[in-house]
């Protein structure tokens, strides 16, 4: 799982809304406890009128600002034996 997207609304002001492709992203966040969100009920065929769905995160959660930190402490590491950018 990416968590670049989480990476971003750690940086950012919550709420935030979410919508189109990241909105997948929010929904497995959510599955795994990392986020706090709103979301869209699963999404079913819509008009071409009809706006596009989004996903509000709420909060960051205490498993999903470990998860964040656990992967700078891995970078850094990685960095470090040679093997990160």
């Amino acid at each position: 799982m990416s968590y670049l997207l989480l990476e971003k609304l750690a940086r950012t002001k919550l709420p935030q809304e979410v919508s189109g492709e990241e909105m997948h992203l929010v929904r497995a966040y959510l599955a795994a406890g990392l986020v706090e969100a709103h979301m869209p009920p699963d999404e079913a065929p819509r008009s071409r009128q009809a706006p596009a769905p989004t996903a509000c995160v709420l909060n960051i959660t205490s498993a999903g600002r470990k998860t964040l930190e656990q992967k700078k402490v891995r970078l850094g590491i990685s960095r470090f034996l040679g093997r990160g950018k």
